[in-house]
This record gives C-alpha cells, sequence and structure tokens, in this order.
C-alpha cells in the first residue's frame, strides 16, 4: 500500500515541479530579459541590475529543482464490513 502511495506521489511531483518551474520562469525572465534589452539602449541600466534579475530566476528556481518527494503522513481508514 506504501508503495503505490509512493509511486502516485512521484507520479504528482513530477508534474507539481514542472508546473512551478514554468511559473517561476513565466513570471521573472521576462524582467531579465527587459532589462537585457533596455540596456541595449539605455546606458543607465546597469550590469548589476541584469545580474540582480537573472540571479532572482536562479534562486527561486533552484530550490524548485531541489525538491524531495517527503512521506509526512499516512492515513488508515478501515470500513466495517
Amino acid at each position: 500500500m506504501l508503495s503505490a502511495a509512493r509511486e502516485i506521489a512521484r507520479a504528482e511531483k513530477s508534474k507539481l515541479l514542472e508546473r512551478a518551474m514554468q511559473e517561476a520562469h513565466a513570471r521573472l525572465d521576462g524582467e531579465a530579459r527587459r532589462l537585457k534589452e533596455l540596456q541595449k539602449v539605455n546606458r543607465n541600466v546597469s550590469v548589476e541590475e541584469v545580474r540582480l534579475a537573472e540571479q532572482v530566476v536562479e534562486d527561486v528556481t533552484r530550490p524548485i529543482a531541489k525538491a524531495r518527494l517527503r512521506l509526512d503522513a499516512v492515513r488508515l481508514i478501515l470500513k466495517n464490513a
């Protein structure tokens, strides 16, 4: 029973991590790209600003990529027969 639950959880974990990674990139990559493009035409945009935006993306996505599956609890439900 536990092994079946672990398999289901692994499948769900993969889906959740993929979705979380996509959402993180969708929300954060745009800012880094925008700053890079703006830097080409506006020298007031510093390399540090671009680096910081890229670092934010990395700081958010790194823990998502390293997420592990953990069994916190098991619920056993008995039905009177």
